[in-house]
């Protein structure tokens, strides 16, 4: 197996269709296997389609991202992720600081994006609750109705669908 080759220029990004990813038909599953390593060698990035996550699923997670970012920042700060051991909860614009890409400066800009992490729920009783694992657990909810359980709805459907890529990429 090819693990590595120079990158090429590209005028697109590739599409890869995961229809057939849940098959028991092998070589449905090493034809999209096939596609997506080649996306990783060449671009590096690749759109899916046929992924299995409802429309409705999206548009009520774009709904509720929509109502938690129109909350006013004292209600957002309530949350900050500075408050919870694995930092889930809110992170305020210029938040963070990457690499800089200009050579001349000392370092980059803050970004100019606020975020809400969340990560696994955990039942009080599960052995990782009381660990502090980035994604496991401490979770912190704003006072917006429906808002937790979208949240888990959405995060439990983009595990699995994460799930079944990395399976594809194991492949």
């Amino acid at each position: 197996m090819l693990l590595y080759r120079a990158p090429k220029t590209v005028d697109s990004i590739p599409i890869v269709d995961l229809g057939g990813s849940a098959a028991t038909d092998g070589s449905a599953r090493k034809r999209i296997a096939d596609e997506i390593h080649n996306a990783c060698l060449d671009t590096g990035f690749f759109y899916v389609v046929n992924h299995g996550v409802p429309q409705e699923l999206i548009d009520a997670q774009f709904a509720a991202a929509k109502h938690f970012f129109d909350l006013p920042l004292d209600d957002k700060l309530a949350i900050h992720m500075k408050k919870s051991p694995t930092t889930a909860g809110y992170e305020p614009i210029g938040g963070q600081a990457l690499d800089s890409q200009d050579a001349s400066s000392e370092s980059a800009p803050p970004d100019l994006k606020e975020s809400f992490y969340c990560g696994h729920e955990l039942a009080p009783k599960d052995p990782h609750a009381g660990k502090t694992v980035r994604g496991f657990g401490h979770n912190q909810w704003p006072a917006l109705p429906g808002f937790r359980e979208q949240m888990v709805r959405y995060y439990a459907s983009m595990s699995e669908l994460g799930n079944r890529i990395l399976s594809m990429l194991a492949l």
